[in-house]
């Protein structure tokens, strides 16, 4: 199915934003169509008999993407001993880096390195992957997705 999201604005400018009229759009990376609030049902009707094949494709393949990376999630927090580990969408943060780092980790976690492995530092921590390697106050540790380990 199509999902449509009624905002405050809709800008071609924006990142994976493509403009199918004046002013609604399709969010390419989601498989979201995007209206403006203020916008005449007519031309979100038309859109959305236009476009919802091509946003319902998207949106599946979006998706699947999203629950590999839950299931890789899951696997990561047995492996590395963690109390939980996520993904900060909202730091740019794609689902194919999300993988990368998520198979990084699990294979470092019993590596014979000189730190004898990562899940030997990572047991009951709450970490997230982001851009850059922080200490959150609340105590989440941040590890960039493009990390070396």
């Amino acid at each position: 199915k199509a999902v449509l999201l009624v905002q405050k604005t809709v800008c071609g400018s924006e990142d994976g934003v493509t403009l199918l009229t004046k002013r609604c759009g399709i969010d390419e990376a989601k498989g979201t169509l995007l209206a403006p609030v203020d916008s005449p049902a007519e031309e979100v009707a038309r859109m959305v008999a236009a476009h919802a094949d091509d946003a319902a494709r998207i949106r599946a393949q979006f998706e699947l993407k999203r629950a590999h990376i839950s299931d890789l999630l899951t696997q990561a927090r047995q492996v590395l001993g963690a109390s939980g580990i996520e993904v900060d969408w909202e730091d740019g943060v794609s689902e194919e880096d999300a993988a990368v780092c998520l198979q990084k980790m699990m294979a470092g976690a019993a590596s014979n390195s000189s730190m004898g492995g990562l899940a030997k530092h990572t047991a009951g921590m709450q970490l997230l992957i982001g851009n850059q390697y922080e200490l959150r106050p609340d105590g989440v540790v941040v590890i960039p997705f493009d990390c070396s380990l």
